[in-house]
């Protein structure tokens, strides 16, 4: 029996498909606008000063030797539909050099605080918006000012986000030149009715040409994203987009299942017709890119990413591969750091005018209760699909079975996990499945345990 064919055997046995729909209302009501639809969850924070956030920011970073970073770049030539990032549309070159010139304020403000000469990064990761937006001087002093402030070693990975319509010879040096050797290009589909109806303003012809011209230059990692489960794609359209991708031979592809938070304009959209039909179909499309992807060489590595077998890329250390422990730069951007959540705030003029007071634009923290952490560790693990259990039991002081006992019988049994001595993962139907049984099943527990 093909993964297709299991996935729809299973769901037309179970409920899920039913109790997805119930499951986003209720995190519906439960989300801020600021905040994700599901997992990795975003814990709520509360508003505070400057003095005492720089006291906890200290505090918790003087013990890290290493952490992950996040560099936001919120400029995009036009909104697409199901994006609810930050972002501004078409700003003015001086307004983009004055937003680069706070973002090195901060990160020297960080360099401060940590009291070393170098902070010590173990992947970075530029998104947005659309960091191609930036002219190739632009993107070549930001990169050299991350380099200039953080310490790395040669086996990390580190991305730039593009956009097809926005990539040329010249950004493409300063990209390689700069020592990025990830780049993430957001095509999403290959169809030109599919992406005039996403707002995205290129064509499948500029996609080809993008691709070939990065590939060219020397960029030996480029991935690929592609976006399933968009209102009037159907799997043919699908399918369409995968075999393409799948013959450009990308070393990583990214397959997103289309879940828009608040902010999008496509969120009441999604809300008002998201139905037992729209779920299962979504979930079949996720049946269909494991089981191409994996026939032509791809390997799963979360629940999005696939790639190409390589040996430099096995060492390399991924972004999403740190469950915890990232710092965030620019606005909006989020930090976990040990159990410390915080985000700066939301406002580019507001982000812009702290930093020229000399503050941090951190403006909401929260040090975590233990039910939160356990709950945002699980979550970050089942985007990874593993869960060590020894890392867990450093990280919470409990082991896991004490947590999640019964929830972990009952996923076993369904046969969408398999628990070995150290580690709990996701089986290939449970990665199908993911992002319903974890919300579900196992938060359920999760309050259980803590109340």
């Amino acid at each position: 029996m093909s993964l297709i064919e299991e996935a729809s055997l299973f769901i037309a046995k179970s409920r899920l498909p039913e109790l997805v729909v119930k499951g986003i209302g209720r995190i519906k009501e439960s989300y801020t606008h600021q905040e994700k639809l599901f997992p990795p969850p975003n814990p709520s924070l509360r508003n505070i000063s400057k003095e005492p956030m720089l006291k906890l920011i200290k505090e918790y970073l003087s013990s890290k030797r290493e952490l992950g970073l996040y560099i936001h770049l919120p400029f995009c030539k036009y909104s697409c539909k199901f994006c609810n990032y930050v972002r501004i549309v078409n700003p003015s070159s001086l307004f983009v050099n004055s937003y680069l010139s706070a973002l090195k304020k901060e990160f020297n403000a960080y360099s401060n605080i940590y009291e070393r000469d170098k902070i010590n990064f173990n992947a970075i990761y530029f998104g947005g918006g659309t960091p191609t937006y930036l002219s190739a001087r632009q993107i070549k002093g930001l990169l050299s000012h991350t380099f200039n402030r953080g310490q790395t070693r040669p086996d990390i990975e580190i991305t730039f986000e593009a956009s097809p319509e926005t990539i040329n010879k010249s950004k493409i040096y300063e990209l390689l030149e700069g020592g990025v050797n990830r780049l993430s290009i957001g095509v999403e589909a290959l169809q030109n009715h599919l992406l005039m109806s996403m707002g995205r303003k290129h064509d499948v012809s500029c996609v080809i040409r993008a691709y070939r011209l990065a590939q060219k230059m020397g960029f030996k990692y480029i991935n690929i994203d592609l976006i399933y489960g968009y209102p009037g794609q159907t799997c043919e359209d699908w399918q369409q987009s995968l075999d393409e991708v799948i013959k450009l031979n990308p070393r990583g592809i990214h397959a997103y299942r289309l879940l828009p938070g608040h902010g999008a304009m496509l969120y009441k959209v999604f809300q008002r017709k998201t139905d037992l039909n729209t779920i299962a179909t979504s979930l079949i499309m996720g049946a269909l890119a494991k089981e191409k992807l994996h026939k032509a060489g791809y390997t799963q590595q979360s629940l999005y990413k696939f790639t190409k077998p390589d040996i430099q890329l096995k060492r390399q250390k991924s972004f999403m591969s740190q469950v915890t422990d990232k710092i965030g730069l620019g606005v909006s951007a989020r930090s976990y750091i040990n159990g410390l959540a915080y985000m700066n705030c939301c406002s580019i003029n507001g982000y812009l005018r702290s930093i020229k007071r000399g503050a941090l634009p951190a403006n909401k923290a929260r040090i975590l209760p233990l039910r939160e952490r356990i709950a945002f560790i699980i979550a970050m693990c089942a985007e990874l699909m593993r869960l060590d259990k020894a890392e867990f039991y450093r990280n919470t002081g409990i082991p896991i079975e004490n947590v999640l006992g019964a929830s972990l019988e009952a996923l076993s049994r369904l046969d969408l996990i398999n628990i070995s001595g150290h580690f709990i993962d996701l089986t290939q139907k449970g990665t199908l499945f993911a992002q319903e049984v974890w919300p579900g099943l196992i938060y359920k527990y999760i309050k259980n345990y803590s109340n």
